[in-house]
């Protein structure tokens, strides 16, 4: 009788010549069902001496009977020897199924709201939540802003009345948002008679505010009278383009 040892699950296997000349030696483990070759597998004499002293000094030996082994119904298989020295087993710890759920919703949420900030800034019913949050908290959450609420409801541009030097730009705006958004930057290029643009200048808000107004803020529905002083080119300016940079 030999003794091999399992090299996937390192149970101690109790095979017979008859078996162990079957296949070239190649068997099936009954424990976990992997085949091997029992030939390289066999227990030294040292170790099948331990082996065999432990299993006397057991109240119940285990049974070498050939009922430990598995017949085999398919005659191209290698024969199975069932493995009669238990092995034990690490535990497996696996993560409660609810707390992998909470955080696969928490990843979803995060994810949403990244992807849709531009939106959820943009909302109107949300900009009072979002002003007291950035005074409150210093934050710099996006405010609203779309230019295409601001209307120019007059425009007008002339030689400064004082200063030869210079031309006065003079424009009406309306903030047609239901809520308030920043002032826009605003772009005036100066064209010739045949088009062709001879100046352009580009102010934001602190360019045309008066020092004395502290809010940067276009308030809803309202309306807004703006000065601007440009430089007067050397070519005479025929017309004028107005547009909003965002």
């Amino acid at each position: 009788m030999h003794y091999v040892r399992c090299p996937f699950c390192l149970s101690t296997l109790q095979v017979s010549e008859e078996q162990l000349s079957q296949k070239s030696g190649m068997i099936r483990c009954g424990r976990c069902n992997e085949i091997f070759d029992a030939n390289k597998n066999e227990l030294t004499p040292a170790a099948k001496k331990i082996l065999l002293n432990k299993a006397e000094e057991t109240t119940n030996p285990p049974d070498y009977s050939t009922d430990n082994v598995i017949p085999v119904t398919d005659e191209n298989e290698p024969p199975v020897i069932a493995a009669w020295e238990n092995v034990k087993k690490k535990p497996v710890y696996k993560l409660p199924y609810g707390f992998l759920s909470f955080l696969l919703v928490i990843t979803l949420m995060i994810q949403v709201t990244y992807i849709e900030s531009a939106v959820l800034t943009q909302s109107i019913h949300l900009q009072p939540v979002i002003k007291k949050l950035n005074n409150a908290y210093n934050l710099q959450i996006p405010s609203y802003k779309n230019l295409e609420e601001i209307h120019i409801v007059q425009r007008q541009l002339s030689p400064h009345p004082n200063q030869s030097d210079l031309l006065l730009f003079q424009l009406t705006l309306k903030n047609n948002a239901l809520v308030e958004q920043p002032y826009p930057t605003i772009k005036l290029l100066l064209t010739a008679h045949s088009g062709e643009p001879i100046a352009e200048g580009i102010f934001n808000r602190h360019d045309y505010l008066a020092d004395k107004e502290t809010n940067d803020f276009f308030p809803p529905q309202a309306l807004k009278d703006i000065k601007i002083l440009f430089e007067k080119p050397n070519t005479h300016a025929a017309g004028f383009e107005i547009s909003f940079i965002p």
